[in-house]
């Protein structure tokens, strides 16, 4: 029996909170991520495919940079939203903390896209039909 899309966004976010490579299972080959800046406060860049994505992500564990799931919900259409906390932490300095919220989009299975947001009205407001 196929995974549903929420599942399957759970899975994945557990598989990112403890640093599992496995993570990759979940994505498609094309994902794009469009975090927040590392100072939590701005939109960065979009990071386009695994190999990307993937380095992208090792420099954010280096960072001790944690996001912490508090509620995801299927909204319907392929996309599932995703609120939580945002922590980052560097050795010797100190560390910030925020709410987000992440607009996740799936289609056949995998996860083709991940976009952070400041709020949950934020990242309703992005969702595509």
């Amino acid at each position: 029996m196929p995974q549903s899309d929420l599942d399957l966004v759970r899975r994945a976010f557990a598989l990112y909170g403890a640093g599992d490579p496995a993570i990759v299972t979940t994505a498609h080959p094309d994902l794009t991520v469009t975090p927040l800046a590392p100072n939590l406060l701005t939109r960065d860049r979009t990071y386009r495919g695994l190999e990307e994505v993937a380095e992208w992500a090792l420099g954010l564990q280096q960072a001790d940079f944690k996001v912490v799931p508090t509620d995801i919900r299927d909204i319907g259409g392929g996309n599932v939203l995703v609120l939580g906390t945002i922590s980052v932490a560097h050795p010797g300095r100190p560390g910030a903390a925020a709410r987000g919220a992440w607009l996740v989009h799936v289609r056949d299975g995998l996860i083709t896209s991940v976009e952070a947001h400041h709020s949950e009205e934020e990242a309703l407001a992005n969702v595509e039909e």
